[in-house]
């Protein structure tokens, strides 16, 4: 049988505040170039780059770069103390959720059909962390030298419609929180395991696409 022909495999990481649905999510600005997927809601994380050696690494990493305390040179960021602190209250509590298989058709003004492992894991950020966020984002200021940065609940997600998350988001969420927010029908998906602890351990069962990783 063919090994699924995999284009992305991003590490992905649910933030959210203590005993609270409150969620610390990435959202796409008015120049994110597929239109239908602006200011949607995406859950924090990224794709591999060939140095990263398992999922995990690459969130590291990811988060490390967005949440950058030597930002000083971006207009309007917020004090690299508040910084510090919500990255590593983030990268403190890290902890391993699922893996998942997307099967994905073409989406009108989002992506072309494409397969993907999604690689999720969790962290939960207390009050006090959040106070921090919601501080500097009242006050206008950067938190991420990528993008930006929102506070969403699960109740404005599920009444957002389709779009109010973006990609893999939605199924990603109502496995984890046993909701139902609303995406695509072109979106089928699978949960098959834990993220495992080398891209290797991969390749029995998918291939990567242009020779991401050596199949």
């Amino acid at each position: 049988m063919e090994k699924p022909i995999l284009k992305y495999h991003p590490s992905l990481l649910i933030v959210q505040k203590e005993k609270t649905n409150e969620l610390l999510m990435s959202i796409y600005d008015n120049t994110y170039p597929l239109i239908t997927y602006r200011n949607s809601a995406n859950l924090i994380g990224g794709n591999p780059s060939f140095k990263d050696k398992n999922p995990k690494e690459v969130l590291l990493r990811e988060i490390s770069e967005e949440l950058n305390i030597d930002s000083e040179n971006i207009k309007n960021f917020a004090p690299k103390e508040d910084i510090k602190i919500i990255r590593e209250s983030i990268l403190s509590g890290i902890i391993p959720f699922s893996d998942f298989f997307f099967q994905v058709d073409d989406i009108l003004g989002g992506r072309k059909g494409y397969n993907a492992i999604g690689s999720v894991f969790y962290s939960k950020i207390n009050n006090k962390i959040f106070k921090i966020v919601k501080k500097n984002l009242n006050q206008e200021r950067e938190i991420t030298t990528e993008g930006m940065i929102g506070i969403f609940n699960l109740e404005q997600l599920i009444k957002g419609g389709k779009f109010s998350t973006a990609h893999l988001t939605a199924p990603i969420l109502n496995e984890f929180f046993k909701v139902s927010i609303p995406y695509p029908k072109e979106i089928k998906f699978s949960r098959f395991s834990f993220p495992k602890e080398s891209f290797e351990n991969y390749f029995k069962e998918f291939t990567y696409e242009n020779g991401w990783r050596k199949n």
